[in-house]
Parts: C-alpha cells; sequence; structure tokens
C-alpha cells in the first residue's frame, strides 16, 4: 500500500482535516504499548484483530462511500464475532448484528458506541449489500457521514484490544462520533 501511495494519499487528508487517532508524537508511546500486546502468540488471531484491522486499511483505501461502509461494516462484525466466538459474550444465536454490537459495547464499557449507531449501521448495510438503488434509504451523505463514524469507532475499538485505550477514548474523536 505505501509503494502504491493508497497510504500516503489518507495520512495526508487525515493530517488535514485531524482524523488521525494517534498523532506523529505519540506514535513511539503507541507502537511500545501496543507491540506487546500484538506480540503475544495467537492474541491476533483469537481476538478477531487481524481481522478487524485489514478490513479497516480496506476501507481507508476505498473510493467509494458503500464500500468504505461495507468495509468497516465488516471489520466490526469480525470483531464482535469474534467476541462471541472466544466466550466473552453470551447469546450470540438469533442475534441481529446491532444487539450484538450493544452486546460487545456494554461488555467492554465502550461508550463511545452510541444507542443508536447500531441500528443504524444494520440499516445501511442493508442498504448497501441487499436493497436495490432506487429502494435505498439513506442519502448519499448520510451515508458517507455514518461510513466515517463507523471506521471511527472500528478503529478505536481496534485501539483499545491493543491495550491503548488512552488512545481510543480520546475526546476529539469522541465528539466526531457523537456530531
Amino acid at each position: 500500500m505505501v509503494a502504491s501511495g493508497v497510504t500516503h494519499q489518507y495520512t495526508s487528508r487525515a493530517l488535514i482535516r485531524g482524523e488521525q487517532a494517534v498523532s506523529p508524537f505519540e506514535i513511539e508511546t503507541f507502537l511500545q504499548e501496543a507491540l506487546l500486546k500484538v506480540r503475544t502468540p495467537g492474541w491476533l488471531d483469537d481476538t478477531g484483530f487481524a481481522s478487524g484491522a485489514f478490513w479497516y486499511l480496506g476501507s481507508l483505501a476505498a473510493a467509494d462511500h458503500e464500500v468504505r461502509y461495507l468495509s468497516a461494516w465488516h471489520g466490526m462484525m469480525a470483531l464482535v464475532r469474534r467476541f462471541f466466538q472466544r466466550g466473552e459474550g453470551k447469546g450470540e444465536d438469533g442475534r441481529a448484528p446491532a444487539e450484538l454490537i450493544l452486546a460487545l459495547r456494554d461488555a467492554r464499557g465502550y461508550d463511545f458506541i452510541l444507542d443508536e449507531h447500531p441500528a443504524v449501521w444494520e440499516e445501511m448495510s442493508q442498504d448497501f449489500l441487499v436493497r436495490h438503488p432506487r429502494d435505498r434509504l439513506f442519502t448519499v451523505r448520510h451515508g458517507y457521514i455514518y461510513a466515517l463514524k463507523l471506521q471511527l469507532v472500528l478503529v478505536m475499538t481496534l485501539l483499545d484490544l491493543a491495550g491503548t485505550s488512552d488512545f481510543a477514548r480520546r475526546e476529539s474523536l469522541l465528539r466526531r462520533i457523537r456530531r
């Protein structure tokens, strides 16, 4: 990705708009904390971190907001499903994705996931995966906004899983999700 310039382009836009979760001045501290967790044998696969990070990076590289959203949705669902597979959550069978996200939020204390977001995200997944374009409920603008919010929630969840909750609970990011 670095060779093709995709990461560089996103980083430039992120710095201009102030969207980075970890500033360049904090990167050393972030890497020191995160590497201890990530290097634990089996941790990446057991927590779903590798899948979630893969889909998150895919969402950053996508040019279209629908693809960005769906990539972030798959990343979030990978983390949620792995949470239930590991036995941390109870009663996955037959529950809607929105309910599963709320269960993860309550179990982990992710106050950056607001009550109304999971239902909207689930409805958007139906818009982009199932419905014909003329039958969609969300405008392009709302699709873009909710894709960005889901990306932020996904990266904050990944940061928290990596043991760097001080970055994941940053007030500047929380404000962007609440707006």
